[in-house]
């Protein structure tokens, strides 16, 4: 698959139907690309109600051609007593297991296919073990995960696939959706997967201080080497710094769902390059 520019046109109306795709407990990721290139940003933090730690990487190299990275609930910064599930386990072993039978340009999407199915069994898991798995979710959406891969000819590929649940009656029973893939289109970029909000409000435009946003990140990719990049890791940034503190820490000290280092990972035909390690690789 080949990127080319898009009208900037066509490009908000994909980016505002990005946004809510995933309410996670706490992440932003956004991911932006070009025709020769594509780049992943995320915020480091893991946290519960009272407690937060700067010290996760959440994109995962599975090979020198395959990343991985997730939103949602995805792993074991879940409480109460990692009941639930950690989505880059799941990831590399159905990498290791899929690699095994040997690697082609369907890898990638095969992952993506393979995860999902994995993540949904364990799911099911916990839940007939009685764990509320959806507990505190606002929306039906459980997580996310994006599959980018590097094919043979350099292009790149890039796989989202998310877990959803659906209430079957008023008795709060629910099954678990683990939804086709899906190949990200050229349209598709900047994709946003976890807390959308203040990405939402810098598209749409809505606000005085989103404006002021728009100019500051539009210059900042203007000015830049590395526009694609800049791009990402500033939407990260901006969200970081804008997304509001929600909850207490035990010294009752105020803190959002985001936050400092970002990571960020570029894939091209060169292969894989980090930009900035933040707190990665460190899987």
């Amino acid at each position: 698959m080949k990127w080319s520019t898009v009208a900037a046109c066509a490009v908000l109306v994909f980016r505002l139907s990005a946004i809510g795709q995933v309410k996670p407990d706490g992440t932003i990721i956004v991911i932006t690309a070009s025709e020769k290139e594509l780049v992943i940003a995320s915020d480091g933090r893991r946290f519960d109600p009272n407690f937060y730690s700067d010290d996760v990487c959440k994109i995962s190299t599975l090979s020198d051609k395959i990343v991985f990275t997730v939103s949602g609930r995805a792993g074991p910064k879940v409480k109460p007593n990692f009941q639930f599930w950690n989505a880059f386990t799941v990831a590399r072993q159905q990498f290791q297991r899929l690699s095994a039978k040997g690697t082609s340009d369907t890898l990638p999407f095969e992952l993506a296919q393979a995860w999902g199915v994995a993540i949904k069994k364990e799911i099911e898991k916990r839940m007939k073990r009685g764990v509320d798995v959806v507990r505190g979710l606002t929306d039906h959406a459980i997580l996310s995960g994006i599959v980018a891969g590097i094919k043979s000819d350099g292009s790149i590929i890039a796989i989202s696939e998310a877990i959803t649940f659906e209430p079957l009656n008023r008795t709060g029973a629910i099954r678990i959706v683990a939804t086709p893939p899906y190949i990200l289109k050229p349209t598709d970029f900047p994709w946003w997967m976890g807390k959308g909000d203040i990405i939402k409000e810098l598209v749409q435009r809505r606000t005085f201080r989103s404006d002021q946003w728009n100019r500051n990140i539009e210059a900042a990719v203007n000015s830049s080497s590395d526009p694609i990049a800049t791009r990402a890791i500033e939407e990260v940034r901006l969200t970081i710094e804008n997304l509001e503190p929600t909850m207490t820490d035990s010294r009752g000290v105020r803190f959002s769902a985001v936050g400092l280092p970002i990571s960020a990972l570029r894939l091209s035909s060169k292969g894989l390059e980090w930009i900035q390690k933040g707190n990665c690789p460190q899987n």
